[in-house]
């Protein structure tokens, strides 16, 4: 406003000026005649009626005057252009503040409504522009930091990651944990060597001593043969890692094809688990030969995880996406020990010596022969026995049955199982060449044997299997399978070896497998899934099994006999509690009558309701096929609790082996009743 005041006024006094150079010329001289055809001729063609009227008009004489008071002039005239100045009042700050806050939380926007699912596009709402109050202190609006890539973090680690060789031709992976040049990696990537290569990125190689190794564990420490300094990579706190973290693992996979350079593969922790007690990370980043002893990463650049393996099927073929790392907290705590060049050993076979292995969880013994050695032992009972050569193997698995089948029952079932394994995995060769019952004295087996080969690049075997029910069966509800196999080219170096170890499977009536009641429960803990927006209790004894991408989630109790199942379905809005649960209801009948399954019952379907909210019960048997047990399941069938502006139904189904139905029929109940569809 003071500027446009200023300018009218100077334009008021370039005018006034003007007139009074006029006046002042005026004065000065006396008019001279006006030249009619010049002014005619200088007018814009745009008036041509001011033209015509120059011409019939007299030329007047301009008689002078005097000149105004030209400083008077100006003066009245700026004070008319300028406006009048109204005084105002110091603003009243804390009113204005309060009226601002108070027209805020009328004018405010409505509470957000959280997305459940599949996120619903909602319309942009407008901004409103703030007015700023008198005074008002303003904030400066912080600069945003670029977020660093996965490129970058991997450009931050990957000096410190290195490949690691053996002279028998191994290799794997390792990453530096101290700038002295300490190495940790896998212990079956070294193996038994005292020294390994090692190869940084940038093309440095220095040998390794291997101070100590954990073969529990499958860790090592290398300590690195120089005093030059090195980067190492900062480790984390694997206690931290939950489902569902992002996570990179790196290391040099495959290097005989792919050749000694750096591969990095991303995924996510799918799971936490304990096996053989020690902890360990399930991951779908791809692991494969090589990534052995490479470190998984968290987002922060963090080692959370020591890669050691993929899992594959027991006749060798690979699980996609199904990776295991030992969780880095082992490491942590191992480290010392294996610094100071100490050592754990799992048991091997003195040379020219039998031993035997006995397991008194599940109550059997089997002799070894000379130079096979124990490779592996899992918490469900079963062993892995190979020679020195990897040309032969003896496995012996652990089933539990429950109280009902018959010792030709299970024969038949390992016979079928073997059969649809090697047409479903098209293996190169499967010949049933023995399956009989056999009788030594009281004690019955069968006897089934057959020769296979997976694949081209394995060997022909000649396969052996026991297959027997527990001396003590049905007290102790298990079956075992004890299986010899000896590549063919070397079979007459390892047969005889093969059938006695086979033959000295026993049994003892001792063992904590025989017992059971149920166990006491461990922990529980709370499963939420925050995006579909329902939680349950998980009780002592039960783990998470699987997620699915839909929402839902499968748990089951440590020994497979109960399992509880929540399945979400986007329903859209047109439902009622009604339809959901009989379509559920339909839904079962279906698959029950297009798989055939033995048994289908359902003994109650009815509508319940409880304080909080209504829902469906219902009850059934059923027996997919001659080999499942027979099982009792309880279903309770929901839909959401602001349904349908969330628009899923939820069904929590449990279920529990009829021959385990007092071991576990109350934490199946306490868990499905726990279910709370937020």
């Amino acid at each position: 406003m003071a500027n446009k005041t200023f300018f009218t006024a100077l334009l008021i006094v370039s005018l006034l000026v003007t007139i009074q150079v006029s006046i002042a010329c005026g004065q000065s001289s006396t008019a001279s005649p006006i030249d009619t055809k010049s002014v005619a001729t200088a007018i814009p063609t745009a008036a041509p009626d001011v033209s015509a009227r120059s011409e019939s008009m007299p030329v007047q004489t301009v008689t002078p005057t005097p000149g105004p008071d030209l400083e008077a002039t100006v003066q009245a005239m700026v004070q008319t252009a300028l406006p009048t100045e109204e005084p105002t009042s110091t603003p009243d700050l804390p009113a204005t503040i309060q009226a601002g806050v108070e027209a805020t939380v009328q004018a405010g926007p409505a509470a957000s409504t959280p997305v459940v699912g599949t996120a619903v596009p909602v319309a942009a709402q407008p901004t409103p522009s703030a007015t700023p109050l008198a005074n008002e202190t303003r904030t400066p609006t912080p600069t945003v930091m670029a977020t660093p890539t996965l490129a970058h973090m991997v450009e931050a680690i990957q000096a410190s990651v290195v490949y690691i060789y053996a002279s028998d031709g191994g290799s794997g992976t390792g990453f530096v944990v101290d700038e002295k040049g300490l190495v940790a990696t896998n212990a079956h990537v070294v193996g038994h060597f005292d020294t390994v290569s090692v190869a940084f990125e940038d093309g440095r190689q220095y040998e390794g001593d291997v101070l100590g190794i954990d073969e529990l564990a499958d860790l090592a420490i290398v300590e690195l043969r120089t005093t030059r300094q090195f980067e190492a990579i900062e480790l984390g706190d694997s206690d931290e890692v939950r489902i569902g973290d992002d996570v990179i693992a790196l290391g040099f996979p495959l290097s005989y094809e792919l050749g000694s350079s750096l591969t990095v593969t991303r995924g996510i922790i799918s799971s936490l688990r304990v096996l053989e007690g020690i902890e360990e990370l399930q991951t779908d980043a791809a692991i494969n030969p090589g990534n052995s002893g490479g470190p998984l990463v968290n987002r922060k650049g963090e080692v959370v995880g020591v890669n050691y393996a993929e899992l594959a099927l027991s006749g060798g073929s690979p699980v996609d996406n199904v990776g295991f790392s030992i969780a880095v907290n082992e490491l942590r705590e191992r480290m010392p020990s294996l610094i100071r060049g100490e050592s754990a050993l799992l048991p091997t076979a003195t040379p020219g010596q039998w031993t035997q292995y006995q397991n008194d969880e599940y109550g059997y013994s089997i002799d070894i022969a000379p130079g096979w050695y124990l490779d592996e032992e899992t918490a469900e009972g079963d062993a892995t026995f190979w020679n020195e050569d990897s040309t032969g193997v003896i496995e012996i698995y652990v089933y539990y049955l429950g109280s009902n089948w018959t010792l030709e029952e299970h024969a038949e079932s390992e016979r079928t199982h073997f059969k649809e394994t090697s047409a479903q995995e098209s293996w190169d060769l499967y010949e049933l060449t023995s399956f009989q019952k056999r009788q030594q004295g009281a004690y019955e087996y069968y006897v089934m044997s057959y020769r296979w080969r997976q694949g081209s690049e394995h060997c022909t075997t000649k396969n052996v299997d026991l297959i027997i029910l527990s001396d003590f069966y049905p007290s102790k509800p298990y079956g075992f399978t004890i299986r010899g196999t000896v590549c063919e080219h070397v079979l007459d170096r390892y047969a005889a070896d093969r059938d006695a170890m086979l033959s000295s499977f026993a049994e003892m009536e001792s063992g904590t497998a025989i017992i059971t009641d149920t166990p006491e429960p461990t922990s529980s803990y709370t499963y939420r899934d925050d995006d579909l927006g329902y939680q349950i209790d998980v009780m002592g004894g039960w783990d998470l099994d699987e997620e699915f991408e839909n929402g839902g989630a499968t748990f089951w109790h440590d020994d497979g006999r109960a399992w509880v199942d929540i399945i979400v379905y986007d329903l859209g809005q047109g439902w009622t509690l009604k339809e959901h649960a009989e379509s559920e209801q339909n839904i079962l009948e279906e698959l029950a009558r297009d798989n055939s399954w033995e048994i289908f019952e359902v003994t109650d379907f009815e509508a319940w309701e409880d304080e909080l909210r209504d829902y469906y019960f219902m009850r059934y048997r059923s027996q997919p096929t001659s080999e499942s047990c027979i099982s009792d399941r309880i279903v309770l069938i929901y839909l959401a609790d602001d349904y349908p502006e969330k628009p899923y139904g939820y069904v929590v189904e449990g279920g529990v082996c009829e021959d385990s139905f007092e071991q576990y029929g109350d934490s199946r109940l306490e868990m499905i009743a726990s279910f709370h569809p937020k």
